[in-house]
């Protein structure tokens, strides 16, 4: 009776771990599929020189966001939508609570992990651009740390 129990609990132990992740991973998608509106873009920059700050900021600044929505289906497709008319397609998919997002050159999908937060009407990704702004500004400020540049572009439905 006692290795019933045991075995009775190990199967229960296992058919919940697996259903739980399942059950997260549906939770989240059915909470990111839909419309997404561009509401506005942020910056995270973190330098050890005030004019550095204030140049990169500039410069992220004077760069048009063109995106005008975002729309996540449920098979797996998103789709970004321009200003000009323009569309891209790419896919998605969640891991446990990671999204990762794709793009595409001849239809080779390339995925990388995505920071976001997501709520019900609120949805941010934060995009690095650290090393590229760090690159960019090495002329003016050879010296300077570069420690965090983060755009955060912020969707509402």
């Amino acid at each position: 009776m006692k290795n019933l129990l045991y075995i009775l609990l190990s199967l229960t132990l296992f058919s919940c771990s697996s259903n739980n992740d399942n059950n997260d991973d549906n939770n989240l998608n059915n909470l990111l599929v839909g419309v997404w509106k561009f509401k506005s873009r942020d910056f995270v920059i973190k330098a050890d020189n005030d004019d550095a700050g204030k140049l990169i900021e500039k410069i992220l600044k004077d760069r048009k966001y063109t995106v005008s929505t975002i729309e996540f289906t449920s098979n797996g497709d998103y789709l970004t939508f321009f200003e000009n008319g323009e569309l891209a397609k790419e896919k998605y998919y969640f891991k446990g609570s990671d999204l990762y997002l794709s793009t595409s050159i001849n239809n080779n999908y390339s995925y990388n992990k995505a920071v976001y937060t997501l709520e019900v009407d609120n949805y941010k990704r934060f995009i690095d651009q650290t090393q590229s702004l760090r690159d960019e500004i090495y002329g003016a400020f050879p010296k300077v740390k570069v420690d965090t540049v983060y755009v955060i572009y912020s969707f509402t439905r």
